[in-house]
């Protein structure tokens, strides 16, 4: 990593520390990036990430490369997320936080979504499917909003409408999203 890299990771987890001493609301108020967002459905079973990075890309600049084109760089790789959206976006810079905290997780999305007004990526590890629609060994969701509590996300899911039952956005509680978050790209 450069030294500017370094600094911007700094810049970051000083963000973090900082939001430890704001004040939170009573009343729990939804959150979500402004304007439409829209979700593209994975083309390939093992394309959750590079449909995440197309749609994020096509919110934060209105263009992105294809699904085959960013998982030639990506290639399953949820660690090279933020390089590859650090290389086509200037919006935010993007970092990989590997096992969140909760409160520390909600503070990502509260700094990504209202903030820098981009999605955070949230990758799931959830071998049973327990709480979930599916049981997966690692799959890559876009957070896209969050309440003001910090008591839930709201994901967006490219696997969503695959099968009927499965829906592209749907929220989850902070301590579902606890136990099944391994990783975020922020």
């Amino acid at each position: 990593m450069t030294e500017e890299d370094l600094q911007k990771i700094a810049e970051k987890e000083a963000m973090l520390e900082a939001m430890e001493d704001q004040p939170t609301t009573r009343a729990a108020t939804k959150v979500s990036l402004p304007g439409t967002f829209t979700m593209y459905r994975q083309e390939t079973s093992t394309y959750c990430a590079p449909a995440c990075v197309k749609s994020a890309l096509m919110y934060i600049k209105g263009s992105s490369p294809s699904q085959a084109s960013i998982d030639s760089y990506i290639q399953q790789d949820f660690t090279k997320i933020p390089k590859y959206m650090n290389d086509r976006q200037s919006r935010n810079y993007y970092v990989l936080y590997a096992s969140p905290f909760v409160s520390d997780m909600f503070k990502c999305f509260k700094h990504d979504i209202s903030e820098k007004r981009v999605p955070t990526f949230f990758r799931l590890y959830n071998p049973s499917g327990e709480n979930w629609y599916y049981g997966t060994f690692g799959h890559c969701l876009l957070v896209n909003a969050y309440y003001s509590d910090f008591s839930q996300a709201q994901l967006a899911d490219p696997l969503g409408g695959t099968v009927p039952e499965w829906k592209v956005f749907y929220v989850k509680s902070s301590t579902v999203l606890g136990q099944v978050c391994s990783r975020l790209v922020y």
